[in-house]
């Protein structure tokens, strides 16, 4: 997998972001189910609360990948190998380095709505 493969912003219309663990499993999350980004500062980890489950993406140099959320247009996410980067690529393309899906309860949803008031 190329290195500046890790993040393709959205061409089409789609319903949602595509997230692409190192397993090759993938899952299409809609863009409306989406309660909350948050970038570390950093830009090493961004976290995406879904109204089913959060969505912790770590790497590097995600800032692009935030803008992209934010204004409901997720591509496609993918985790990338860190031997197939390319040192030039390196110091400004986005660089996954993993996907971590926790899925939330019935009902953690509104809590999160509740307290965010």
């Amino acid at each position: 997998m190329p290195y500046t493969s890790c993040y393709q912003p959205r061409m089409l219309n789609c319903i949602g972001g595509i997230l692409i663990s190192a397993d090759g499993s993938r899952r299409t999350i809609p863009d409306h189910y989406l309660y909350c980004a948050k970038l570390q500062n950093d830009s090493t980890l961004l976290r995406l609360y879904y109204s089913s489950c959060t969505v912790d993406i770590f790497g590097y140099h995600l800032k692009s990948i935030y803008d992209d959320v934010v204004i409901g247009k997720l591509g496609t996410v993918s985790v990338s190998n860190p031997a197939d980067a390319e040192p030039k690529t390196a110091q400004i393309a986005p660089h996954i380095t993993g996907i971590v899906y926790i899925n939330m309860p019935p009902g953690a949803a509104f809590d999160m709505e509740s307290r965010d008031a």
